[in-house]
């Protein structure tokens, strides 16, 4: 989820509710991406979070979501046995 605004009860209800409604048949990430001022600038100045706000919520929150898709993709991943034959 994207530009969370966890601080009002609104967004808490609607996270909550999407979780529970389409988290039973799809993947819903943990981290949520917070709403942020610097995160709407980077288009109008063609920059990445990661260049604009690299030490910002936005950019920590990113992070983390790759490292939950790279997490799910490893559990994901099937990894052949060896049976000692060469």
């Amino acid at each position: 989820m994207t530009m969370v605004d966890s601080r009002t009860n609104n967004a808490r209800d609607i996270t909550r509710a999407l979780r529970d409604a389409m988290g039973i048949n799809i993947n819903v990430f943990n981290i949520e991406i917070p709403r942020s001022v610097r995160a709407t600038e980077c288009p109008n100045l063609g920059e990445s979070i990661f260049v604009h706000d690299p030490g910002g919520k936005v950019a920590d929150a990113y992070k983390e979501l790759a490292r939950e898709v790279i997490g799910l993709e490893r559990k994901a991943q099937v990894r052949p046995r060896s049976h000692g034959v060469r």
